[in-house]
């Protein structure tokens, strides 16, 4: 069975939340890879993603989102953020489903606290992610797994994403400063934009 994205693998002893899929070779002969990213912090850059066999999954923790009956957000944890593997919609496109997939810091030019990936397919390339902000979501179709790390994760995500959004705006205005005083009299009006991956 392929499982789907969202759910939560443990392989050598971590566990992983399935996010994509892609053929790979074990050996000399052709398998199904799984994309992961570790749980519960979901996606911190590309170099921090897995790429895994099928088969070296040890135990599923938790099933991912297979159209089952809904599973929806726990009373108490509506104004909580969403733990990886949760199945949401945005706006009105009810149709159209996103994983989420992490966490991201609002700055000046970007405001969101989400980072998505299509559903059902996942991640192929992370072109296709995207971010969100929480009030764009219209639907909380899955709520993904959370254990006591995810929980005690989740509750310092705000604090995390808020120190590293000022600290986006610190360096974006000590960059602005030095073009300043490097332009002089010039009158020069560049700038410089800092995003995050």
């Amino acid at each position: 069975m392929v499982l789907p994205i969202g759910s939560v693998v443990c392989v050598r002893g971590q566990k992983i939340v399935i996010t994509g899929y892609r053929p790979m070779l074990l050996g000399k002969r052709g398998t199904l890879g799984y994309l992961g990213l570790s749980y519960p912090y979901g996606y911190l850059s590309p170099e921090k993603m897995f790429l895994f066999p099928a088969e070296s999954v040890e135990e599923t923790v938790s099933l991912g989102y297979t159209g089952q009956k809904d599973n929806y957000v726990p009373e108490g944890r509506k104004n909580e953020l969403l733990p990886v593997g949760s199945i949401v919609t945005i706006g009105d496109a009810d149709k159209i489903r996103y994983m989420i997939a992490g966490y991201y810091p609002s700055n000046e030019k970007i405001s969101g606290e989400y980072t998505v990936v299509p559903y059902p397919n996942g991640i192929i390339d992370t072109e296709e992610m995207g971010i969100i902000g929480k009030e764009q979501i219209s639907q909380v179709i899955w709520y993904g797994h959370l254990d006591q790390s995810g929980e005690n994760f989740i509750h310092r995500i705000p604090e995390f994403m808020e120190n590293a959004s000022s600290l986006m705006k610190e360096l974006n205005d000590t960059i602005q400063f030095a073009l300043k005083k490097v332009n002089g009299d010039k009158g020069g009006n560049d700038e410089i934009s800092i995003t995050m991956e």
